[in-house]
């Protein structure tokens, strides 16, 4: 006979529960005879390792997605930013394109980021493809600093719908104001400012 798991080697023993043959590395000494891996049950070590690498994974799978959260968010929630205000874009318009529904925008200074974000509705009878927010930042003397943009969420914005956008970007250390306008790929895109 040769053994199950080791088919080189020559055996004259066989599993007392199974009949299959087991070479010496194999066997499993039992209460009641010889058995082979497959009829014995582990020994407790193997099962508390069983348990410790289950436990390890299980912690693991738990602890990174929290260890992301709290690099990605921790930091806000530490270092709350403070708030900055808007200055008026365009003139009232009676031919708005869109409405700013809502909008906020925080400086995190510790971390050299702002970030802006809001909802903006499409109010014409249009849809518009490819829109943008752009966000210029201002000094005190009403100089603008710079300007950064990125796409709304909803793209193309169908007539009546509503889109939510956000723009992360690096701070400009002397910005104190900011103004948003809305482009798409013809131009500016007259914006009625947020309802009080």
């Amino acid at each position: 006979m040769r053994c199950a798991l080791h088919p080189r080697t020559e055996t004259q023993l066989s599993c007392t529960r199974c009949g299959t043959p087991v070479c010496p590395r194999c066997l499993v000494h039992a209460d009641v005879g010889l058995h082979c891996r497959k009829c014995s049950p582990p020994p407790p070590r193997r099962l508390l390792r069983r348990f410790a690498a289950r436990l390890a994974r299980i912690v693991a799978a738990l602890l990174v997605p929290a260890i992301i959260l709290a690099v990605f968010f921790g930091p806000r929630l530490l270092f709350p930013g403070s708030k900055l205000t808007e200055v008026p874009g365009l003139p009232a318009n009676p031919t708005y394109r869109l409405a700013l529904v809502s909008m906020d925008c925080t400086t995190y200074r510790d971390l050299g980021t702002a970030e802006c974000a809001g909802v903006v509705q499409n109010i014409s009878d249009r849809t518009f493809s490819d829109v943008q927010v752009e966000v210029t930042w201002i000094g005190d003397a009403g100089t603008p600093l710079g300007t950064d943009s990125a796409f709304i969420d909803l793209n193309p914005l169908p007539p009546g719908q509503s889109s939510s956008w956000k723009l992360t970007a690096p701070i400009q250390p002397t910005s104190t104001r900011f103004r948003t306008t809305f482009r798409d790929s013809s131009g500016n895109l007259p914006t009625r400012p947020p309802t009080p």
